[in-house]
């Protein structure tokens, strides 16, 4: 699994579970003081994130932070 396929699976993880959560890109970017184009591009997969931000993802959709990296091998 290369770094473009890894941060593919993690925003799809990131958008698994924010809609399991009921929550639109722009409440999760205003949870995690970040934009709704920043959200956007990590469930895209088209950047990668700060393990910080990663951390304040996972608070917010209530889940372990290891949840987020559980990827496919």
């Amino acid at each position: 699994m290369d770094r473009a396929d890894v941060q593919r699976a993690f925003g799809r993880r990131v958008r698994t579970y924010r809609k399991r959560e009921g929550l639109t890109q722009d409440e999760l970017a205003e949870a995690v003081g970040k934009s709704v184009d920043t959200i956007s591009n990590i469930e895209r997969g088209f950047s990668s994130t700060r393990i910080s931000t990663a951390a304040d993802i996972a608070d917010s959709l209530g889940v372990e932070l290891r949840d987020l990296f559980d990827l496919p091998s």
